[in-house]
């Protein structure tokens, strides 16, 4: 009789220091969760800033070039104005927008031109490989509402080998050398380089797709990038309640059957089945609740998302049914806070904590019969709690800062009922046979969890004709492992040859 119990962490910390000087009319973006906006006018000219839709505004002086930046602009719709002359922008992520007014009539000579109009960010003077797609346009689009769909409209990406997932490929990089930002926050699975914690397609707003050329912000990839940011509150009321249902569609499958009806001893095989796809199935339901708003108007606001999931596979073989369910549901928060005009803070929070559960049942093919349980409860369990937060000044009209924080988890861990029972095997009769209740195949359980902590920093600031940016990037991360067997003990029985 021998017990064993074996726990292993690994840690692995990884810092990252960017600094990049560059001329001040250029339009590059400086932060990974907003946008920036420069404005060309007469040196002295006041020029106004506004988010009709938070109540943020800022008034900024051009500087003697005859320009000025405005870095670190939350994504949306904003107004600019330089006295009764005004410009409609769309701020994105990641890029900066150029508006103009030089050459206008001043304020002083004109009472007021108005123009009409939304001007879409082309950023022509970034290296970067980057696709822009906003909510409302993948909406309008015939594609899967999910991450890596949004992936494959950029170019220069093919899907993945399904045996790792339903993952993207970025001019032709494995599919586990990407990474996943969300707000911000690095949220790829570092232990596999294989998924990333996710939330419901509703939740987001925007996605920049990076294919190539990005800079020293997004690290940690050879692959691809893909930075997602999620939809905030404003002054104005939203709620909502929509439900998704993807119907079965894979029971059109045929069956394959073994073309020589003996196996490799010659023994008949019974039944000739082999693959049974024609009453294999797939039905996935979600409905999700959402509301927005502001809690103090111009200064609080909140988005708040719930999503409850109900997914079911049925996969059939000539003698077991294996049912695969997840039904656990899905929390979400999203709050921003504008202090001051020059101080803002914001929370991203949610849980996409999953386990799926397998039972399989016997099955006899020929009557079509589904049998009783043969054994259920395995599990495998995904995901974990995210929390980010994130403080942007405006420190002057020169020089903005910004500092982000966060840490995720996610578990690492499978098994099932039978993990509970003791391996035992009995050798007295010449050969191992297992005995008692417990899964042979699960000889060793293992369970774990793996946690992300990350810190940033971001600043820019305007040198006369020179823009100087710097930033610090560190992530800790730890992978905790318990090896152990099933029971936690291992029991194996033996002749003890008698002593001469």
């Amino acid at each position: 009789m021998a017990s064993k119990k074996f726990s292993q962490v690994m840690k692995r910390s990884a810092l990252s220091v960017a600094l990049g000087m560059c001329f001040a009319a250029g339009v590059q973006a400086q932060s990974n969760t907003a946008g920036a906006v420069v404005v060309q006018a007469s040196a002295g000219d006041v020029v106004v800033i506004e988010n009709p839709a938070t109540g943020f505004k800022r008034e900024v002086t051009v500087g003697a070039d005859g320009s000025i930046r405005v870095p670190s602009l939350q994504i949306g719709t904003y107004t600019i104005k330089r006295g009764g002359d005004s410009r409609i922008v769309n701020i994105s992520v990641g890029t900066a927008t150029a508006v103009s007014f030089a050459g206008a009539a001043s304020a002083s000579t004109l009472e007021a031109i108005e123009v009409r109009g939304v001007v879409n960010p082309i950023d022509v003077s970034s290296v970067e490989s980057n696709t822009i797609l906003t909510k409302q346009q993948i909406d309008s689009l015939p594609v899967a509402r999910n991450v890596t769909n949004v992936a494959l409209l950029a170019p220069g990406t093919t899907a993945g080998d399904s045996d790792f997932g339903n993952f993207a490929s970025f001019g032709g990089s494995s599919v586990s050398e990407n990474a996943y930002y969300i707000n911000g926050f690095n949220v790829t699975n570092f232990r596999t380089g294989l998924g990333f914690s996710n939330v419901p397609f509703d939740m987001y707003q925007e996605f920049q797709v990076k294919t190539g050329g990005y800079g020293a912000e997004f690290g940690r990839s050879t692959g691809g990038v893909i930075n997602a940011v999620t939809k905030r509150g404003s002054n104005e009321w939203h709620f909502g309640v929509n439900a998704f249902w993807e119907p079965d569609t894979s029971e059109n499958g045929p069956d394959v059957f073994w073309q020589n009806p003996t196996d490799a001893d010659g023994n008949p095989r019974d039944p000739l089945v082999r693959s049974v796809r024609s009453r294999d199935s797939v039905e996935n339901f979600t409905a999700n609740v959402y509301a927005s708003g502001p809690i103090v108007e111009d200064r609080l606001f909140f988005y708040a998302i719930a999503q409850q999931r109900d997914l079911k596979t049925d996969n059939f073989t000539a003698n077991t049914l294996e049912k695969i369910r997840n039904d656990d549901p899905f929390y979400g928060l999203k709050l921003d806070w504008a202090i001051t005009d020059d101080h803002y803070l914001e929370y991203t929070g949610f849980r996409d904590r999953s386990d799926e559960t397998t039972e399989v049942f016997q099955y006899d093919y020929n009557n079509d019969e589904i049998g009783a349980s043969g054994g259920g409860g395995a599990f495998v369990s995904a995901g974990g709690d995210n929390h980010i937060l994130k403080y942007t000044g405006y420190l002057t009209d020169t020089f903005t800062l910004s500092a982000l924080a966060g840490r995720g988890t996610m578990s690492q861990t499978a098994g099932s009922p039978a993990d509970l029972c003791p391996a035992i095997y009995d050798g007295r009769a010449g050969g191992l046979v297992a005995l008692g209740c417990w899964n042979e195949a699960a000889f060793t359980v293992e369970s774990g969890e793996d946690e992300r902590t990350a810190y940033r920093l971001d600043g820019e600031w305007i040198l006369g004709d020179h823009q100087l940016r710097f930033g610090l990037d560190r992530e800790e991360t730890v992978s905790q492992s318990t090896l152990q067997y099933s029971g936690g003990i291992y029991y194996r029985y033996y002749n003890v040859p008698a002593s001469g």
